[in-house]
């Protein structure tokens, strides 16, 4: 908005008669910020509309459009999935375009665990390195023949980064992710919780035993915080695949991750 107020609205002031300046936004508090003199609400596509969207997406011509429709079924179930949001869909569709009009790769991004919600912490900067480890701990990244995961999953990575859905900055990327905290102090944290990152500027005690309830827990992320001491419990989280504690106060491990 800043750009907007700084640097734009003076010059496009000074437009001819009847000119418009049309602004897409996810935030409809920018548009209102900026004065618009209309907002129209992106309407949630019907099912139709999605494969429509879909196809002309995951195709590059008249004819492959036309014999995607051999593929309309799988392609239904991804439109399903994509819960009638067109940019989801759009993104969707570029990867498909991507892997050819071919079932089996249609049904494997159908199958994919990445449709899985997960929570990482909001705005937070990650290496791309961290954000691949990550991916790999959660079963998000599927192996592929003699293709490791790590290579698999600089795949998906470059992909991401093509459609935005990943910002650079710096040799990092932002990921704009929702953040648990806040569920986690009311109690609301489901016992199938995959994912949790804690961040805390001040000393953190995580000796309370609400943790030991996370039998799914696959990814703890402590890295930068003030905990000093990890619980014995730790130990007990079966599933757990990725523990992060780099940086932080810790002098030990528990004795079941002893190296």
């Amino acid at each position: 908005f800043r750009i907007w107020d700084d640097s734009l609205r003076n010059p496009l002031q000074g437009g001819a008669a009847g000119s418009r300046v049309l602004v897409t936004t996810r935030n409809e508090g920018i548009a209102r910020q900026m004065k618009a003199a209309h907002v129209h609400e992106m309407k949630l596509l019907p099912p139709e509309d999605g494969w429509s969207l879909l196809c002309k997406k995951a195709t590059t011509n008249a004819e492959e459009e036309r014999d995607a429709r051999d593929l309309k079924d799988t392609g239904m179930k991804i439109v399903e999935k994509c819960g009638g949001l067109p940019l989801a869909i759009k993104t969707i569709g570029g990867v498909l375009c991507s892997r050819g009009l071919n079932r089996s790769a249609w049904e494997e991004v159908l199958r994919s665990a990445a449709w899985s919600r997960t929570g990482l912490p909001e705005d937070h900067v990650f290496a791309r390195s961290d954000i691949i480890r990550l991916w790999i701990a959660e079963g998000f990244v599927e192996a592929r023949g003699d293709v490791s995961l790590e290579e698999t999953g600089e795949q998906y990575h470059r992909e991401l980064l093509h459609r935005s859905l990943l910002q650079w900055q710096r040799y990092n990327e932002i990921l704009f992710i929702s953040d648990v905290l806040n569920e986690r102090r009311s109690g609301a944290i489901p016992m199938k919780l995959r994912r949790l990152s804690i961040v805390a500027t001040e000393t953190t005690d995580i000796q309370h035993d609400y943790m030991k309830n996370f039998v799914r827990l696959r990814v703890l992320h402590l890295m930068q915080t003030k905990i000093e001491i990890l619980p014995h419990y730790i130990g007990n989280l079966i599933h757990l695949r990725y523990l992060n504690v780099s940086y932080t106060d810790i002098k030990k491990l528990p004795k079941a991750y002893a190296i």
